[in-house]
């Protein structure tokens, strides 16, 4: 049962590596607006993990992802 853990573990330490750079953009200057650009790169990674059988539903469910709401490339 080791390996979901470790999956689950790379997408946090994913996560947090654009959560970093996220506000150090911000304590840069960028513009608030940037805010939305890392948003949708956090969706598409839960889904890309979700969708890959590398962390579970209710992980993905309880990281935001739903069903009928994704993009038609996103299969």
């Amino acid at each position: 049962m080791k390996q979901p853990f470790i999956r689950k573990q790379a997408y946090y330490r994913i996560n947090r590596l654009a959560k970093l750079a996220y506000h150090a953009r911000i304590r840069a200057g960028e513009p608030a607006g940037i805010y939305e650009i890392y948003k949708e790169m956090n969706d598409r990674l839960v889904t890309v993990f979700a969708h890959g059988g590398l962390i579970d539903a209710a992980t993905a469910a309880a990281l935001g992802h739903q069903h009928g709401t994704e993009t038609p490339d996103e299969h």
